[in-house]
């Protein structure tokens, strides 16, 4: 039997494969920012530390606040990889299961 109500189908192609879309692109992300952030050793140079500010270009080297984005320390920069560690977790378990079940609606995982 299809689905052929309108309101659902409208529905399902403005809002629910757009989000399987994201989702896969996010899952994608996290994967990738966390392979590079073990590759290259971040993990061993960044410390797990909410004193230890990072001078990226967020912090103003000149006395002024920088770009305008709020300044990042160490525990906000571990905080995030370890979201992303979860995210990816959370999508792999019970072979990929998550991660299926996304990956069958999405239009455009990987754009």
């Amino acid at each position: 039997m299809s689905i052929t109500n309108n309101e659902v189908e409208v529905f399902s192609d403005s809002r629910i494969r757009p989000l399987a879309d994201q989702l896969s692109k996010t899952y994608n992300m996290c994967s990738l920012v966390l392979n590079q952030y073990y590759a290259r050793g971040i993990n061993t140079l960044c410390p797990n530390d909410a004193a230890e500010v990072l001078k990226d270009t967020a912090y103003g080297t000149d006395g002024t606040d920088g770009d305008g984005r709020p300044v990042v320390n160490g525990a906000d920069l571990i905080g995030v990889v370890v979201r992303a560690s979860e995210f990816v977790t959370s999508y792999e378990k019970n072979s990929k299961a998550k991660l299926n079940t996304i990956l069958s609606v999405a239009v455009h995982p990987n754009k």
